[in-house]
Parts: C-alpha cells; sequence; structure tokens
C-alpha cells in the first residue's frame, strides 16, 4: 500500500518521471523505526490528525487521552484512544509544504491511510472573518512540493469521500461560519502580490494558505485519502493585511474543526 500509483510514468512539473528511482524512500525510515522497536506499523489507526498551531496541538492532545509516542516522526505524535477507533494526532512539524511533505510521507511509509489536516490560512474574500472556517475543496499550485508529485495541471485535489463525510460534519458544529471552496497555496508568504490577491479573489477562490497542494500531492502519490479545512486568522482583501491569528474565534473555530476531524476519522 505504500508503493505510488502504477499509472505514474508520467512527466511531472519537474521533468522527471513518476516512477523513477529515487535516492531515498520514506520506507527505509520506517523499517528503522519498526526494527528499534520506537514505533509500531500505524495501520491500524483510523487516521491522523495534522495539526500546524503548536498550542492548538497541545489543547487537542490534552482533551484526547491516550499515549504519547514522541518525535518518532519529523513531528510529535499522540495516539488518541477510543472504543470507536484509535486517531493518530501530529503536530510540532512546523508549517508550509515542505514540511507538510515529509511528515506525510513518514506516516504513509508507517501504514496511514487517512489524514486530515487543519490549520489557519488568510482570507481572500471580504465575507470570510477571523474565526470562519473553511474546507478546503482544491488547492491552486503555487508552492514547490507538488511539482514533484503531481502531473502538470494548476490545481490539486482532496480525497472526495473524505471530504464530504468532512463537510457533513462541520455543517453540524460550525453554523453560519462555515464555507467551502477553494485556496491558494503558496511557499512565499511575502511574495503574496495585490494582482495575485486580485486575481484569485475574482476567480471564487477563499483563502490563502502554505501546505493544502503538496499535501494533496503527496497523499494521492501515496494513495493516502485526504482532506484539509482551515479557520480564517487574516484577511489579505483589504489594503491594510489585518491579522486575528490570537482572536480567541480563531482558537475555537481550530478545536472544532479538530473535533469534527477525529469523528469523521473515526466512523471513515
Amino acid at each position: 500500500m505504500n508503493s505510488p500509483r502504477s499509472s505514474q510514468s508520467v512527466l511531472t512539473d519537474c521533468g522527471v518521471r513518476l516512477d523513477d528511482e529515487v535516492c531515498v524512500q520514506p520506507t527505509e525510515h520506517a523499517a528503522r523505526l519498526l526494527a528499534q522497536g520506537r514505533v509500531t506499523d500505524l495501520g491500524a489507526l483510523c487516521g491522523v490528525l495534522l495539526l500546524y498551531q503548536n498550542s492548538v496541538f497541545r489543547q487537542v492532545t490534552a482533551r484526547y487521552r491516550g499515549q504519547d509516542a514522541g518525535h518518532v516522526i519529523s513531528g510529535a505524535l499522540h495516539v488518541a484512544e477510543s472504543p470507536g477507533g484509535d486517531v493518530g494526532i501530529v503536530g510540532g512539524f512546523g508549517v508550509g509544504a515542505p514540511a507538510t511533505a515529509l511528515v506525510l510521507e513518514q506516516l504513509a511509509a508507517l501504514g496511514v491511510r487517512r489524514a486530515v489536516a487543519v490549520g489557519t490560512a488568510g482570507a481572500l474574500q471580504p465575507d470570510l472573518g477571523p474565526g470562519s472556517a473553511v474546507l478546503c475543496t482544491f488547492a491552486l499550485r503555487g508552492e514547490g512540493v507538488s511539482g514533484h508529485y503531481w502531473s502538470p495541471a494548476d490545481r490539486a485535489f482532496p480525497s472526495p469521500d473524505l471530504t464530504c463525510r468532512l463537510a457533513q460534519a462541520l455543517d453540524d458544529t460550525c453554523d453560519d461560519r462555515f464555507h467551502h471552496g477553494g485556496t491558494w497555496t503558496t511557499d512565499a508568504p511575502y511574495r503574496e502580490t495585490r494582482a495575485e490577491v486580485s486575481r484569485h479573489a475574482a476567480a471564487g477562490v477563499l483563502t490563502v494558505d502554505m501546505e493544502a497542494a503538496a499535501l494533496f500531492a503527496v497523499a494521492r502519490y501515496r494513495d493516502v485519502d485526504c482532506a484539509a479545512a482551515f479557520a480564517i486568522s487574516d484577511s489579505l482583501v483589504t489594503k491594510r493585511r489585518t491579522p486575528g491569528r490570537r482572536s480567541p474565534a480563531v482558537t475555537t473555530t481550530l478545536t472544532e474543526l479538530a473535533d469534527g476531524a477525529v469523528s469523521v476519522l473515526r466512523t471513515a
């Protein structure tokens, strides 16, 4: 299950074939951890929740009691135990497309088959205030990681079934704060130009983030079902950026999104 899809003889954006031999496989890292007894096969997990904000990771893991596996991957792994199924909660791995790709590769090599990422994003539409919840339905590929995993295309997509299940859960919990739509993924937050923001906003894109396109690309390549949801923390719509990352509304939405993700992973 950890091998790439067999139909990957096409060229990536980087001009190499998806089935070309690579120098280092994530399975090597997994095999070393398993041999040392530092971790067991994670295939028994219902899935994993990826959390970018460390404060939210601490809050969520305190509420979902279980076992801390430590930094057996490039992040901290907490296994939330439940009769309904165990879910891995991962944090402390940083932000951005490369960090997300690295940790998801390691998790997939250890047997993980489902992943939901929850983090913050910037608004590209005026009706999205701090604390709004957005389920991501596609990601414009403005970062560099997806080009190593995906054939040339403007967009990367999450898993339809898992995204639909998450939509149903969030619709029940987030009420009128819940939206769904596309994001623009970029790994250059200080090069988000007014022209780009205006173009994407006019096309109806809801948010800007730093990870979704990479998450979707790696997940597709490794046959992992994935979805992503954001809490709006700031806006790029106005001339003056309006950050709201410390807003209690943002923290509340992040924890609600995390709860929804855990629930969906246990029932998927």
